[in-house]
């Protein structure tokens, strides 16, 4: 996971600073992914998959990043999706 903001630093209306808060940590987890196809007449191509991911995760609320304030222990991501295409050959 990786993530990075700068930063202008105001106090009393008045630029004080700037910075730069980055965050950048290897984690291992899991990832379970299905897909499959078909062809629709014979030129039709068509295929659908989905993606379950778990990454651990542990926030320290150290940094004005996103996932530094996130209050969980573990991130889970859903992805799915279709493809459709035509055959030219």
């Amino acid at each position: 996971m990786q993530e990075s903001a700068d930063i202008t630093i105001i106090e009393n209306k008045v630029e004080t600073g700037k910075r730069v808060d980055e965050l950048s940590e290897w984690k291992f987890g899991g990832e379970l992914k299905v897909q499959g196809g078909m062809f629709l007449g014979d030129a039709f191509p068509l295929g659908l998959h989905a993606r379950f991911s778990v990454i651990p995760w542990d926030t320290r609320e150290e940094k004005s990043l996103t996932l530094d304030h996130l209050g969980k222990d573990v991130i889970y991501v859903l992805d799915f999706g279709i493809t459709v295409g035509y055959l030219f050959f």
